[in-house]
């Protein structure tokens, strides 16, 4: 492996250590919710989960939305830059097949962590809203 690829490698590491950082925080985070709410109700438990914590599922939220924009990010990066060497080095080739598979398989984690049951509180809260901004109106 040649030194010039040092940085691709650099920041697949340091991003692929912060999202399983968050990861494991959304998961501690959901069983929490999980174990505190017990709410049936889809609306109430949507603003409860929203509540909890002084508003904590929504930071959740964001960072997911921070850490698929990365991903999405790196891959693009990645792609532009080595592309044009992907023909004369498989160096370039192998750090792009790999940066596509980790960050393929971090952005489908945090698409299923953010999902249950943030994702879901917050777009039952976002329609809740719309229908009595329609109704209002």
């Amino acid at each position: 492996m040649k030194n010039k690829y040092l940085a691709y490698w650099i920041v697949e590491i340091i991003n692929f250590i912060a999202t399983v950082i968050y990861l494991i925080l959304l998961a501690i985070f959901n069983r929490e919710l999980d174990s505190r709410i017990i709410t049936k109700n889809l609306f109430y438990k949507s603003f409860e989960i929203l509540a909890y914590g002084g508003g904590k599922a929504f930071n959740f939220l964001i960072w997911a939305f921070i850490f698929v924009f990365i991903q999405v990010i790196i891959v693009a990066i990645m792609v532009s830059q080595l592309k044009r060497n992907i023909s004369e080095d498989s160096d370039a080739l192998m750090i792009l097949v790999i940066s596509v598979i980790i960050n393929l398989i971090l952005l489908i984690m945090i698409m299923v962590e953010i999902t249950n049951p943030i994702l879901i509180a917050f777009m039952v809260c976002m329609i809740v809203g719309a229908g009595i901004g329609v109704g209002m109106s």
